[in-house]
């Protein structure tokens, strides 16, 4: 009986620590955008505003350059992804801290931090560019681990 114990707690210790199959997570080549700000300042004041930009027309369309000398995303290579976040009453600073690639999906991890009194949609906007990848079908936009919001991407070529 003592024999039997010992190998039902062995195998039940061993199959504790085995690995979870293909995980195919890769980390992805992320660099941080400065000078921009939002073409039009109608944001949602009680929600996460969060973009994906994946062509120059539609950059152009969202964001205007503070300067000529800011740097513009190479949209044949990468595209663009943008946050907001701003209330009635405080701006935040919205900071990109992981972003993932498993299968079709990819997955952006973010913290917001509180930046100060409201400023009319001037509040700080955050931008990145990421690698493009045409076997992306959505991105997931996560909160401190929370899922927000699911971006479904269309390729058009």
């Amino acid at each position: 009986m003592k024999k039997i114990t010992i190998i039902v707690l062995l195998a039940g210790f061993l199959t504790a620590f085995t690995t979870t199959g293909n995980n195919d997570n890769i980390a992805e080549n992320v660099k941080e955008l400065y000078g921009y700000q939002l073409k039009h300042k109608d944001i949602d004041l009680s929600d996460f505003n969060l973009w994906v930009i994946t062509t120059g027309e539609g950059f152009d369309r969202t964001f205007i350059a503070e300067t000529d000398k800011v740097a513009r995303p190479d949209f044949n290579a990468e595209l663009v992804i943008a946050g907001k976040v701003e209330t009635l009453n405080y701006s935040y600073r919205l900071k990109f801290k992981t972003i993932l690639t498993k299968g079709d999906e990819m997955n952006v991890y973010f913290s917001v931090r509180k930046a100060g009194a409201a400023k009319q949609g001037n509040g700080p906007l955050s931008l990145a560019t990421v690698s493009k990848n045409q076997g992306i079908k959505k991105i997931n936009f996560f909160h401190d681990n929370i899922l927000v919001r699911t971006v479904p991407i269309v390729w058009v070529y």
